[in-house]
């Protein structure tokens, strides 16, 4: 295929690249005070609508830099998930180092809990079933718009797992175990049979 045409001020970037598809240019600028930075300028496969990030990382692929981008909305949903799934509403105490060492147990929590249930689906099988295929219906009805408008996916987008956010299914099973004592052994079928109804 014929290689992009780009600007002078335009590096080279693979457009063909399926993790690239949804990026339309990759500049580079300077500030008023000489710092180099670039400007991603990409377009959402399903809405059409164009954005622009603005960043002073050199080297990442801009479709790699435009999917970070895009996941850092997901932050809300973890807000959501210690708010709403973990009771994390209130502050424990009004001092400064008691509000970090909260913030810092909440995290803590939340990483763990990411990381059990990564442990489950590789060593039980266990996956949520029906998250799953909620997943796959909102990938299909992207790739549908975006084929109808003749709109590439990124391959980043496609694979993308959410990582934010628990199901409270999950945290439910989680939270009775803890406090039953469960084991492992015995908790687990419990957790199959929840996540694997819609």
């Amino acid at each position: 295929s014929r290689p992009r045409e780009r600007k002078p001020s335009e590096p080279p970037w693979a457009a063909a690249d399926p993790c690239n598809h949804g990026v339309t240019a990759d500049r580079r600028v300077r500030t008023r005070e000489g710092h180099l930075l670039r400007i991603i300028a990409y377009t959402d496969p399903k809405t059409g609508e164009g954005y622009e990030f603005l960043t002073n990382e050199p080297d990442l692929p801009p479709g790699v830099l435009a999917e970070l981008y895009r996941r850092r909305w997901e932050i809300e949903k973890v807000f959501d998930e210690l708010k709403n799934k973990l009771s994390a509403q209130k502050a424990w105490a009004t001092g400064l180092v008691a509000k970090e060492s909260q913030g810092q147990l909440v995290a803590i929590a939340h990483n763990l809990m990411q990381l059990y249930q990564g442990r489950l689906e590789q060593e039980h099988r266990v996956e949520d079933t029906a998250e799953e295929q909620r997943r796959k219906k909102r990938t299909e009805e992207l790739q549908r718009v975006a084929a109808t408008h003749g709109r590439a996916v990124s391959s980043l987008l496609l694979d993308a797992r959410k990582a934010t956010q628990r199901s409270v299914k999950f945290v439910r099973w989680l939270r009775h175990a803890v406090r039953e004592h469960l084991t492992e052994t015995a908790a687990v079928p419990r957790l199959s049979l929840l996540l694997a109804s819609l």
